[in-house]
């Protein structure tokens, strides 16, 4: 075991459900408290790998050719961001304790205890000469927990400076929330979020996303679709829940709407799938801080904050880094892994007893 009063120097890795690239963010931690935030940089993926990775989306063979060799390519990627963000900083990799490396989810069922996240933790290590830790969900499942949201106990570390109890609601490429009060958490997946939309744009138009939300703003919500989704099981079980990014996919908006109609309808299906979750929170919340892609869409943070009965904040407007808190809390489990610090709780991932996730791969 690890020094546990050694302050650690760790990179995060994050790459989304929304398939846009790679994330990375360095910070300074015990494994308790967050001492301090590094740089931090993105990698986006081209065009064409954007496409690979969204073919394989829910393949659950990992020994696949294609597979393979599509993680072949993304760990690449994560060593070229790495490599950029210690070069622009004058930093080796003896500066470096440990990388967080969350790798890429196809694939998550924890009804059937199976959740998949490629990347090569063997050629990441070997390349950077760092130590990694990698596969973080797994030992959460094995222990009968979601695997998911594992964001929550980050959450509680860094945002020190709200009025309890608050939530931190992330936007990606599913939607999932922390309820903080004190040091209670209560965290699950609230539904869908960016990948519904930005799948929709792009089989309607061939764009990666919607910008800022301003097609979705010229569109009108197929309301009596929305009603009939929302009754949707997933909205009636109690938390800790958590679901897969195609779970509700951009196949359940009918085809022959608008692309515009087809945002909106997107749009109001994730803000009304927010506001549902308000019936699980204990006691209800003083402000909600969104993080995640959907902070940038203007027609999802209207529609929340027209719908929740709380304060809806950008996480920006805090001086809190939105692009870059999920590769910081990597970062945060994985030297809580090497000190072996729980990483998942019952009250954020229903797992059976506080759980310390992650494989730890040494370089050689």
């Amino acid at each position: 075991m690890l020094n546990n009063s050694k302050i650690y120097t760790a990179i995060g890795l994050m790459s989304g459900t929304s398939l846009d690239g790679v994330d990375a963010a360095i910070i300074k931690t015990d494994g308790k408290n967050l001492i301090d935030t590094g740089p931090a940089i993105t990698l986006e993926y081209n065009k064409n790998f954007k496409s690979s990775l969204f073919s394989i989306m829910g393949n659950q063979n990992k020994t696949s050719k294609k597979v393979l060799d599509i993680e072949y390519k993304l760990t690449k990627y994560h060593i070229e961001v790495v490599r950029k963000l210690m070069y622009s900083n004058n930093l080796n990799s003896k500066d470096i304790d440990i990388i967080g490396f969350h790798g890429q989810t196809i694939s998550h069922d924890p009804s059937k205890k199976f959740t998949l996240q490629i990347g090569n933790p063997i050629q990441l290590a070997n390349k950077l000469g760092i130590n990694v830790v990698s596969n973080m969900r797994t030992a959460d499942i094995d222990a009968g927990g979601q695997g998911a949201p594992l964001v929550p106990i980050y959450h509680n570390k860094c945002f020190k400076k709200f009025d309890f109890p608050f939530i931190v609601l992330n936007i990606g490429g599913v939607s999932n929330v922390t309820w903080i009060n004190s040091n209670n958490l209560l965290a699950f997946d609230t539904g869908p979020g960016n990948s519904i939309i930005d799948d929709w744009v792009r089989f309607s138009l061939g764009i990666q996303y919607d910008d800022s939300g301003n097609l979705a703003k010229k569109g009108r919500s197929i309301t009596k679709l929305v009603q009939e989704l929302l009754k949707n099981d997933f909205f009636h079980m109690p938390p800790p829940k958590s679901i897969d990014r195609d779970y509700f996919n951009y196949k359940l908006i009918p085809k022959n709407l608008s692309p515009e109609d087809g945002a909106a309808t997107a749009v109001d299906l994730i803000a009304r799938s927010i506001k549902k979750s308000e019936i699980f929170f204990p006691i209800k919340p003083s402000l909600c801080i969104v993080s995640g892609g959907g902070r940038k869409n203007a027609s999802i943070m209207s529609c929340l904050s027209s719908s929740l009965s709380f304060p809806v904040k950008n996480i920006d407007t805090f001086g809190l880094r939105g692009d870059f808190i999920e590769a910081e809390a990597v970062a945060y489990l994985a030297v809580r892994r090497i000190i072996n610090l729980p990483t998942t709780f019952p009250e954020t991932t229903g797992c059976k007893i506080p759980t310390s996730g992650g494989v730890i791969t040494q370089y050689k």
